[in-house]
Protein backbone atom coordinates (compact mmCIF):
# COMPACT_ATOMS: atom_id res chain seq x y z
CA UNK A 1 0.00 0.00 0.00
CA UNK A 2 1.47 3.33 -1.04
CA UNK A 3 1.46 6.50 1.09
CA UNK A 4 -0.95 8.02 -1.45
CA UNK A 5 -3.43 5.17 -0.88
CA UNK A 6 -3.08 5.45 2.91
CA UNK A 7 -3.68 9.20 2.71
CA UNK A 8 -6.83 8.67 0.66
CA UNK A 9 -8.22 5.91 2.90
CA UNK A 10 -7.52 7.69 6.19
CA UNK A 11 -8.46 11.28 5.31
CA UNK A 12 -4.90 12.65 5.32
CA UNK A 13 -4.04 15.81 3.40
CA UNK A 14 -0.84 16.80 1.68
CA UNK A 15 1.68 18.76 3.77
CA UNK A 16 5.18 19.36 2.35
CA UNK A 17 6.93 16.05 1.68
CA UNK A 18 4.21 13.92 3.24
CA UNK A 19 0.71 13.88 4.64
CA UNK A 20 -1.01 14.85 7.90
CA UNK A 21 -4.34 14.20 9.56
CA UNK A 22 -6.09 12.32 12.38
CA UNK A 23 -4.22 9.35 13.85
CA UNK A 24 -5.76 5.95 13.01
CA UNK A 25 -4.74 4.73 16.47
CA UNK A 26 -5.71 7.47 18.92
CA UNK A 27 -8.21 9.44 16.85
CA UNK A 28 -6.10 12.55 16.42
CA UNK A 29 -7.07 16.05 17.46
CA UNK A 30 -10.02 18.15 16.29
CA UNK A 31 -7.85 21.25 16.35
CA UNK A 32 -4.57 20.07 14.85
CA UNK A 33 -3.17 17.20 12.82
CA UNK A 34 -0.70 15.30 14.99
CA UNK A 35 -0.27 12.31 12.66
CA UNK A 36 2.41 12.65 9.96
CA UNK A 37 3.07 10.21 7.11
CA UNK A 38 6.18 10.57 4.96
CA UNK A 39 6.51 9.69 1.30
CA UNK A 40 8.91 6.86 2.20
CA UNK A 41 6.25 5.16 4.37
CA UNK A 42 7.56 6.24 7.77
CA UNK A 43 4.99 7.72 10.13
CA UNK A 44 4.54 9.14 13.62
CA UNK A 45 1.70 10.48 15.76
CA UNK A 46 2.84 13.31 18.02
CA UNK A 47 -0.20 12.81 20.26
CA UNK A 48 0.09 9.12 21.22
CA UNK A 49 3.61 8.27 19.99
CA UNK A 50 2.50 5.60 17.50
CA UNK A 51 5.29 5.38 14.91
CA UNK A 52 7.08 2.99 12.60
CA UNK A 53 7.60 2.00 9.00
CA UNK A 54 5.47 0.41 6.29
CA UNK A 55 5.79 -3.03 7.93
CA UNK A 56 4.55 -1.65 11.25
CA UNK A 57 1.62 0.02 9.49
CA UNK A 58 0.50 -3.14 7.72
CA UNK A 59 0.70 -5.17 10.92
CA UNK A 60 -0.71 -2.71 13.46
CA UNK A 61 -3.37 -0.96 11.37
CA UNK A 62 -4.31 -3.45 8.69
CA UNK A 63 -3.98 -6.58 10.80
CA UNK A 64 -1.57 -8.45 8.53
CA UNK A 65 0.84 -11.02 9.85
CA UNK A 66 4.54 -10.25 9.60
CA UNK A 67 5.07 -12.46 6.47
CA UNK A 68 1.95 -10.98 4.84
CA UNK A 69 3.28 -7.48 5.42
CA UNK A 70 6.63 -8.24 3.78
CA UNK A 71 4.91 -10.00 0.88
CA UNK A 72 2.50 -7.09 0.34
CA UNK A 73 5.48 -4.76 -0.04
CA UNK A 74 7.44 -7.23 -2.14
CA UNK A 75 10.35 -7.10 0.31
CA UNK A 76 12.54 -9.91 1.68
CA UNK A 77 12.81 -10.30 5.45
CA UNK A 78 16.29 -9.53 6.79
CA UNK A 79 15.42 -9.72 10.50
CA UNK A 80 17.83 -12.49 11.41
CA UNK A 81 17.28 -12.21 15.18
CA UNK A 82 13.55 -12.92 14.95
CA UNK A 83 12.51 -15.66 17.42
CA UNK A 84 10.28 -17.43 14.85
CA UNK A 85 12.59 -17.14 11.85
CA UNK A 86 13.05 -20.91 11.68
CA UNK A 87 9.35 -21.64 11.20
CA UNK A 88 8.40 -18.49 9.26
CA UNK A 89 8.00 -18.84 5.50
CA UNK A 90 10.04 -15.65 5.09
CA UNK A 91 12.88 -17.07 7.21
CA UNK A 92 15.18 -20.06 7.03
CA UNK A 93 12.39 -22.55 6.45
CA UNK A 94 13.93 -25.56 8.22
CA UNK A 95 10.91 -25.79 10.50
CA UNK A 96 12.78 -25.29 13.77
CA UNK A 97 11.73 -22.44 16.07
CA UNK A 98 14.50 -20.31 17.47
CA UNK A 99 14.88 -20.70 21.22
CA UNK A 100 13.29 -17.80 22.99
CA UNK A 101 15.34 -16.18 25.68
CA UNK A 102 13.66 -15.12 28.92
CA UNK A 103 13.93 -11.51 27.71
CA UNK A 104 11.20 -12.20 25.18
CA UNK A 105 8.72 -12.45 28.06
CA UNK A 106 10.45 -11.11 31.15
CA UNK A 107 11.17 -7.62 29.86
CA UNK A 108 13.83 -5.79 31.89
CA UNK A 109 13.09 -2.17 32.80
CA UNK A 110 14.91 0.69 31.13
CA UNK A 111 16.61 2.74 33.84
CA UNK A 112 16.73 5.77 31.54
CA UNK A 113 13.00 5.71 30.84
CA UNK A 114 11.08 8.61 32.31
CA UNK A 115 7.47 8.47 33.37
CA UNK A 116 5.30 9.90 30.62
CA UNK A 117 1.89 11.52 31.07
CA UNK A 118 -0.86 12.12 28.53
CA UNK A 119 -2.14 15.69 28.67
CA UNK A 120 -5.87 15.05 28.63
CA UNK A 121 -7.84 16.66 25.82
CA UNK A 122 -11.61 16.66 26.23
CA UNK A 123 -14.13 16.72 23.36
CA UNK A 124 -16.13 19.82 22.46
CA UNK A 125 -19.49 20.24 24.17
CA UNK A 126 -21.48 19.98 20.95
CA UNK A 127 -19.68 16.73 20.06
CA UNK A 128 -20.39 15.31 23.52
CA UNK A 129 -24.13 15.93 23.17
CA UNK A 130 -24.16 14.10 19.85
CA UNK A 131 -21.93 11.27 21.15
CA UNK A 132 -24.23 10.62 24.15
CA UNK A 133 -27.16 10.18 21.79
CA UNK A 134 -25.18 7.84 19.56
CA UNK A 135 -24.03 5.66 22.48
CA UNK A 136 -27.56 5.54 23.95
CA UNK A 137 -28.98 4.50 20.57
CA UNK A 138 -26.35 1.78 20.16
CA UNK A 139 -26.93 0.47 23.72
CA UNK A 140 -30.67 0.25 23.08
CA UNK A 141 -30.26 -1.75 19.86
CA UNK A 142 -27.57 -4.26 20.88
CA UNK A 143 -30.15 -6.63 22.34
CA UNK A 144 -31.65 -6.97 18.84
CA UNK A 145 -28.25 -7.85 17.38
CA UNK A 146 -27.51 -11.58 17.45
CA UNK A 147 -23.87 -11.42 16.38
CA UNK A 148 -22.48 -8.69 18.67
CA UNK A 149 -23.55 -10.12 22.08
CA UNK A 150 -22.36 -13.58 21.02
CA UNK A 151 -18.94 -12.23 20.00
CA UNK A 152 -18.59 -10.26 23.25
CA UNK A 153 -19.64 -13.20 25.42
CA UNK A 154 -17.08 -15.43 23.70
CA UNK A 155 -14.37 -12.96 24.62
CA UNK A 156 -15.30 -12.85 28.29
CA UNK A 157 -17.73 -9.91 28.37
CA UNK A 158 -20.71 -11.09 30.38
CA UNK A 159 -22.26 -7.68 31.12
CA UNK A 160 -23.06 -4.98 28.58
CA UNK A 161 -24.54 -2.40 30.92
CA UNK A 162 -22.23 -2.35 33.94
CA UNK A 163 -20.51 0.83 35.18
CA UNK A 164 -17.88 1.96 32.72
CA UNK A 165 -19.14 -0.24 29.88
CA UNK A 166 -22.14 1.14 27.89
CA UNK A 167 -21.47 -1.14 24.96
CA UNK A 168 -23.77 -1.03 21.97
CA UNK A 169 -24.07 -1.84 18.29
CA UNK A 170 -25.12 -0.08 15.11
CA UNK A 171 -26.74 -2.20 12.41
CA UNK A 172 -26.14 0.28 9.61
CA UNK A 173 -23.50 2.82 8.69
CA UNK A 174 -24.38 6.52 8.80
CA UNK A 175 -23.00 9.88 7.76
CA UNK A 176 -23.15 12.96 9.98
CA UNK A 177 -22.70 16.57 8.97
CA UNK A 178 -19.31 17.51 10.34
CA UNK A 179 -20.09 21.11 11.22
CA UNK A 180 -23.22 20.07 13.13
CA UNK A 181 -21.13 18.20 15.74
CA UNK A 182 -18.38 20.78 16.11
CA UNK A 183 -15.82 19.37 13.64
CA UNK A 184 -14.14 21.36 10.86
CA UNK A 185 -16.77 21.78 8.15
CA UNK A 186 -14.73 19.95 5.56
CA UNK A 187 -11.85 17.50 5.45
CA UNK A 188 -10.37 16.23 2.20
CA UNK A 189 -13.36 17.59 0.32
CA UNK A 190 -15.90 15.79 2.49
CA UNK A 191 -18.48 17.58 4.62
CA UNK A 192 -19.76 14.43 6.36
CA UNK A 193 -18.27 12.10 8.98
CA UNK A 194 -18.52 8.36 8.34
CA UNK A 195 -19.97 6.31 11.22
CA UNK A 196 -19.54 2.60 10.41
CA UNK A 197 -21.81 -0.21 11.53
CA UNK A 198 -20.46 -2.41 14.30
CA UNK A 199 -19.87 -2.67 18.04
CA UNK A 200 -19.77 0.76 19.68
CA UNK A 201 -17.13 1.00 22.43
CA UNK A 202 -17.40 4.11 24.58
CA UNK A 203 -14.64 5.37 26.86
CA UNK A 204 -16.29 7.14 29.78
CA UNK A 205 -14.92 9.84 32.06
CA UNK A 206 -15.05 9.81 35.88
CA UNK A 207 -18.63 11.11 35.79
CA UNK A 208 -19.79 8.41 33.37
CA UNK A 209 -20.05 10.72 30.36
CA UNK A 210 -18.79 9.71 26.92
CA UNK A 211 -15.19 10.80 26.36
CA UNK A 212 -14.28 8.99 23.15
CA UNK A 213 -15.75 6.38 20.83
CA UNK A 214 -14.25 3.53 18.87
CA UNK A 215 -16.26 1.18 16.65
CA UNK A 216 -15.35 -2.40 15.78
CA UNK A 217 -16.71 -2.89 12.28
CA UNK A 218 -18.82 -5.92 11.38
CA UNK A 219 -17.12 -8.75 9.52
CA UNK A 220 -19.79 -8.49 6.81
CA UNK A 221 -19.03 -4.83 6.11
CA UNK A 222 -15.28 -5.48 6.13
CA UNK A 223 -15.73 -8.10 3.43
CA UNK A 224 -17.51 -5.52 1.29
CA UNK A 225 -15.23 -2.56 1.94
CA UNK A 226 -11.84 -1.94 3.56
CA UNK A 227 -11.20 -5.39 5.03
CA UNK A 228 -8.00 -4.02 6.57
CA UNK A 229 -9.86 -1.48 8.72
CA UNK A 230 -11.15 -3.36 11.77
CA UNK A 231 -11.48 -0.45 14.25
CA UNK A 232 -12.45 3.17 13.59
CA UNK A 233 -11.85 6.03 16.02
CA UNK A 234 -14.62 8.60 15.76
CA UNK A 235 -13.12 12.00 15.03
CA UNK A 236 -13.70 14.57 17.76
CA UNK A 237 -13.13 12.06 20.58
CA UNK A 238 -10.99 12.86 23.61
CA UNK A 239 -7.63 11.18 24.13
CA UNK A 240 -7.69 9.78 27.69
CA UNK A 241 -7.32 5.98 28.07
CA UNK A 242 -10.28 4.02 29.41
CA UNK A 243 -10.25 3.58 33.20
CA UNK A 244 -12.53 1.18 35.07
CA UNK A 245 -12.07 1.98 38.74
CA UNK A 246 -12.94 -0.26 41.69
CA UNK A 247 -13.17 0.58 45.38
CA UNK A 248 -10.33 -0.89 47.49
CA UNK A 249 -8.75 -2.50 44.45
CA UNK A 250 -5.97 -5.04 45.08
CA UNK A 251 -4.14 -3.96 41.94
CA UNK A 252 -4.39 -2.44 38.47
CA UNK A 253 -4.24 -4.26 35.13
CA UNK A 254 -2.88 -2.51 32.01
CA UNK A 255 -4.10 -3.66 28.58
CA UNK A 256 -4.24 -2.15 25.12
CA UNK A 257 -7.82 -2.76 23.91
CA UNK A 258 -10.99 -1.51 25.55
CA UNK A 259 -12.84 -4.81 25.05
CA UNK A 260 -10.04 -6.64 26.87
CA UNK A 261 -10.37 -4.20 29.77
CA UNK A 262 -14.12 -4.79 30.00
CA UNK A 263 -13.60 -8.57 29.91
CA UNK A 264 -11.17 -8.28 32.85
CA UNK A 265 -13.61 -6.07 34.75
CA UNK A 266 -16.35 -8.66 34.20
CA UNK A 267 -14.08 -11.45 35.44
CA UNK A 268 -12.66 -9.71 38.53
CA UNK A 269 -14.27 -7.03 40.68
CA UNK A 270 -11.21 -6.21 42.81
CA UNK A 271 -8.86 -4.68 40.23
CA UNK A 272 -8.74 -1.38 38.37
CA UNK A 273 -8.28 -1.71 34.63
CA UNK A 274 -6.75 0.78 32.18
CA UNK A 275 -7.05 0.30 28.41
CA UNK A 276 -4.48 2.46 26.66
CA UNK A 277 -6.07 2.23 23.20
CA UNK A 278 -2.60 1.95 21.68
CA UNK A 279 0.45 0.31 23.22
CA UNK A 280 2.40 3.61 23.28
CA UNK A 281 -0.25 5.73 25.03
CA UNK A 282 0.78 6.93 28.54
CA UNK A 283 -1.79 7.36 31.35
CA UNK A 284 -3.25 10.73 32.27
CA UNK A 285 -2.13 12.59 35.39
CA UNK A 286 -5.20 11.36 37.32
CA UNK A 287 -4.56 7.79 36.24
CA UNK A 288 -0.88 8.10 37.16
CA UNK A 289 -1.87 9.04 40.73
CA UNK A 290 -4.07 5.96 40.91
CA UNK A 291 -1.20 3.82 39.62
CA UNK A 292 1.24 5.20 42.20
CA UNK A 293 -1.06 3.98 44.98
CA UNK A 294 -1.68 0.55 43.41
CA UNK A 295 -0.26 -2.40 45.42
CA UNK A 296 0.69 -4.09 42.15
CA UNK A 297 0.43 -3.21 38.44
CA UNK A 298 -0.04 -6.13 36.06
CA UNK A 299 1.20 -5.04 32.63
CA UNK A 300 -0.66 -7.32 30.21
CA UNK A 301 0.59 -5.78 26.96
CA UNK A 302 1.84 -7.96 24.11
CA UNK A 303 5.66 -7.79 24.12
CA UNK A 304 6.79 -10.72 22.00
CA UNK A 305 10.30 -10.61 20.64
CA UNK A 306 9.15 -9.47 17.20
CA UNK A 307 7.06 -6.53 18.48
CA UNK A 308 9.56 -3.77 19.23
CA UNK A 309 6.83 -1.31 20.21
CA UNK A 310 5.46 -3.73 22.81
CA UNK A 311 8.92 -4.42 24.25
CA UNK A 312 9.62 -0.71 24.60
CA UNK A 313 6.23 -0.03 26.18
CA UNK A 314 6.62 -2.77 28.79
CA UNK A 315 10.13 -1.55 29.68
CA UNK A 316 8.69 1.92 30.21
CA UNK A 317 6.04 0.65 32.61
CA UNK A 318 8.50 -1.45 34.62
CA UNK A 319 10.83 1.54 34.93
CA UNK A 320 8.17 4.11 35.81
CA UNK A 321 6.43 2.04 38.49
CA UNK A 322 8.51 -0.19 40.81
CA UNK A 323 5.46 -2.31 41.71
CA UNK A 324 4.75 -3.11 38.03
CA UNK A 325 5.41 -6.57 36.63
CA UNK A 326 4.93 -8.01 33.18
CA UNK A 327 1.89 -10.29 33.29
CA UNK A 328 0.73 -11.41 29.82
CA UNK A 329 -1.85 -14.14 29.32
CA UNK A 330 -0.23 -17.54 28.69
CA UNK A 331 0.63 -18.41 25.09
CA UNK A 332 -0.72 -19.14 22.56
CA UNK A 333 -3.30 -16.45 23.39
CA UNK A 334 -2.27 -12.90 22.45
CA UNK A 335 -4.65 -10.92 24.67
CA UNK A 336 -7.18 -11.44 27.49
CA UNK A 337 -10.14 -11.61 25.11
CA UNK A 338 -8.52 -14.37 23.08
CA UNK A 339 -7.57 -16.16 26.30
CA UNK A 340 -11.24 -16.16 27.37
CA UNK A 341 -12.27 -17.25 23.86
CA UNK A 342 -10.05 -20.32 24.30
CA UNK A 343 -12.10 -21.28 27.37
CA UNK A 344 -9.52 -20.15 29.96
CA UNK A 345 -10.26 -18.48 33.28
CA UNK A 346 -9.43 -14.76 33.37
CA UNK A 347 -10.19 -14.49 37.09
CA UNK A 348 -7.63 -17.15 38.01
CA UNK A 349 -4.99 -15.58 35.76
CA UNK A 350 -5.51 -12.17 37.43
CA UNK A 351 -5.61 -13.64 40.93
CA UNK A 352 -2.27 -15.36 40.42
CA UNK A 353 -0.66 -11.96 39.87
CA UNK A 354 -2.14 -10.30 42.95
CA UNK A 355 -0.76 -10.50 46.50
CA UNK A 356 -2.34 -13.56 48.08
CA UNK A 357 -3.31 -11.63 51.20
CA UNK A 358 -3.09 -7.95 52.14
CA UNK A 359 -0.57 -8.96 54.82
CA UNK A 360 0.34 -11.78 57.12
CA UNK A 361 -1.07 -11.15 60.58
CA UNK A 362 1.45 -9.50 62.85
CA UNK A 363 2.91 -11.67 65.61
CA UNK A 364 5.09 -10.74 68.50
CA UNK A 365 8.79 -11.45 68.01
CA UNK A 366 10.34 -14.01 70.35
CA UNK A 367 13.93 -15.25 70.61
CA UNK A 368 14.65 -18.15 68.29
CA UNK A 369 14.76 -21.57 69.90
CA UNK A 370 16.60 -24.76 69.01
CA UNK A 371 13.91 -25.74 66.49
CA UNK A 372 14.59 -22.75 64.20
CA UNK A 373 15.26 -24.01 60.66
CA UNK A 374 17.74 -22.35 58.26
CA UNK A 375 15.85 -20.98 55.26
CA UNK A 376 16.52 -21.37 51.58
CA UNK A 377 15.86 -18.37 49.37
CA UNK A 378 12.23 -19.09 48.56
CA UNK A 379 11.23 -17.27 45.35
CA UNK A 380 13.76 -14.57 46.00
CA UNK A 381 12.31 -13.52 49.33
CA UNK A 382 13.41 -13.82 52.93
CA UNK A 383 11.92 -14.74 56.26
CA UNK A 384 12.11 -14.30 60.00
CA UNK A 385 11.51 -16.87 62.72
CA UNK A 386 8.49 -16.21 64.92
CA UNK A 387 6.95 -17.90 67.94
CA UNK A 388 3.88 -17.05 69.99
CA UNK A 389 2.56 -18.60 73.14
CA UNK A 390 -0.54 -19.66 71.16
CA UNK A 391 1.28 -20.69 67.99
CA UNK A 392 3.89 -23.38 67.30
CA UNK A 393 7.35 -22.42 66.07
CA UNK A 394 7.38 -21.25 62.47
CA UNK A 395 8.99 -18.85 60.03
CA UNK A 396 7.12 -16.34 57.88
CA UNK A 397 8.37 -14.62 54.76
CA UNK A 398 7.43 -12.83 51.58
CA UNK A 399 8.54 -13.51 48.00
CA UNK A 400 9.81 -10.82 45.64
CA UNK A 401 6.39 -10.75 43.97
CA UNK A 402 4.68 -9.93 47.25
CA UNK A 403 3.23 -13.37 48.08
CA UNK A 404 3.34 -14.32 51.75
CA UNK A 405 4.30 -17.77 53.01
CA UNK A 406 4.86 -19.55 56.32
CA UNK A 407 7.20 -22.47 57.08
CA UNK A 408 6.11 -24.81 59.88
CA UNK A 409 9.00 -26.17 61.90
CA UNK A 410 6.98 -29.34 62.58
CA UNK A 411 4.70 -30.98 59.96
CA UNK A 412 1.88 -31.55 62.45
CA UNK A 413 1.50 -27.79 62.93
CA UNK A 414 0.66 -26.96 59.29
CA UNK A 415 -3.13 -26.88 59.74
CA UNK A 416 -3.02 -24.60 62.77
CA UNK A 417 -0.70 -22.14 61.02
CA UNK A 418 -2.78 -22.17 57.84
CA UNK A 419 -5.92 -21.37 59.79
CA UNK A 420 -4.18 -18.52 61.61
CA UNK A 421 -2.46 -16.85 58.64
CA UNK A 422 -4.64 -17.91 55.72
CA UNK A 423 -1.72 -18.23 53.30
CA UNK A 424 0.52 -20.98 51.91
CA UNK A 425 2.23 -23.04 54.65
CA UNK A 426 5.26 -25.22 53.86
CA UNK A 427 6.91 -27.94 55.88
CA UNK A 428 10.67 -27.98 56.33
CA UNK A 429 10.92 -30.98 53.99
CA UNK A 430 9.04 -29.12 51.26
CA UNK A 431 11.41 -26.17 51.53
CA UNK A 432 14.40 -28.47 51.17
CA UNK A 433 12.87 -29.93 48.02
CA UNK A 434 12.80 -26.43 46.52
CA UNK A 435 16.59 -26.22 46.62
CA UNK A 436 17.84 -26.10 43.04
CA UNK A 437 14.71 -24.43 41.70
CA UNK A 438 14.98 -21.03 40.05
CA UNK A 439 13.22 -18.13 41.75
CA UNK A 440 10.54 -18.15 39.04
CA UNK A 441 9.91 -21.88 39.52
CA UNK A 442 9.75 -21.51 43.30
CA UNK A 443 7.27 -18.67 42.83
CA UNK A 444 5.02 -20.96 40.78
CA UNK A 445 5.14 -23.62 43.52
CA UNK A 446 4.19 -20.96 46.04
CA UNK A 447 1.23 -19.82 43.94
CA UNK A 448 0.06 -23.37 43.28
CA UNK A 449 0.23 -24.25 46.96
CA UNK A 450 -1.76 -21.18 47.91
CA UNK A 451 -4.48 -21.84 45.34
CA UNK A 452 -4.75 -25.61 45.49
CA UNK A 453 -3.48 -26.66 48.92
CA UNK A 454 -6.13 -28.99 50.31
CA UNK A 455 -4.55 -29.46 53.73
CA UNK A 456 -2.53 -32.55 52.93
CA UNK A 457 1.02 -32.32 54.23
CA UNK A 458 3.98 -33.28 52.01
CA UNK A 459 6.81 -33.82 54.43
CA UNK A 460 8.67 -36.96 53.52
CA UNK A 461 8.03 -38.16 49.99
CA UNK A 462 10.16 -36.44 47.33
CA UNK A 463 8.02 -38.05 44.62
CA UNK A 464 5.11 -35.83 45.64
CA UNK A 465 7.01 -32.75 44.48
CA UNK A 466 8.44 -32.64 40.93
CA UNK A 467 12.25 -32.56 40.82
CA UNK A 468 14.05 -29.40 39.66
CA UNK A 469 14.03 -29.02 35.88
CA UNK A 470 15.63 -26.63 33.45
CA UNK A 471 13.40 -23.60 32.73
CA UNK A 472 11.31 -23.97 29.56
CA UNK A 473 12.43 -21.97 26.51
CA UNK A 474 9.62 -19.49 27.17
CA UNK A 475 8.89 -19.18 30.87
CA UNK A 476 5.60 -17.38 31.42
CA UNK A 477 5.03 -15.27 34.57
CA UNK A 478 1.74 -17.16 34.92
CA UNK A 479 1.75 -20.83 33.94
CA UNK A 480 -1.49 -22.18 32.50
CA UNK A 481 -0.55 -25.65 33.78
CA UNK A 482 -1.46 -24.50 37.28
CA UNK A 483 -5.13 -24.39 36.34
Amino acid sequence: MTPETIAHNYNLHRVGNGYAGPCPKCGGSPRSDKFNLKDDGGFKCYACGFKGDAITWLREIEGKTCPEAFEALGQPCDRHDCAVRGTCRMGRGEGKPAQRTPQSVSVPPDKNERRRITEQRDPARIWLDWAEQLVDKAAATITNDLAAPFYLQQRGITSLLGPGYRLGSLAHMAKVDRASIGLPAERNGKSTLWIPAGIVIATLDEQGAVHRIRIRRTDTDRQKFRADLKYVWIEGSGNAPLLIRREQAKGTVIVEAELDAIAIACAHDQVNVIALGTVDMPPTAVQAQLLEAAPVILVALDADAETAAGQKAVKGWLSAYPQAKYWPVPAPAKDPGEYAQQGKNLHTWINAGLPTRPAVAAVSSKPQDDRTIPLTDVAGGGGTAEKQDTLPAHTKGQSLSGHHYVIAHQAQHVDALRKHYGCAVFTAAEVKLLQGYTKAEAEQVLLAKHIFDNGQVIDSCPADVPPPVDPPPRAEPYQESLL
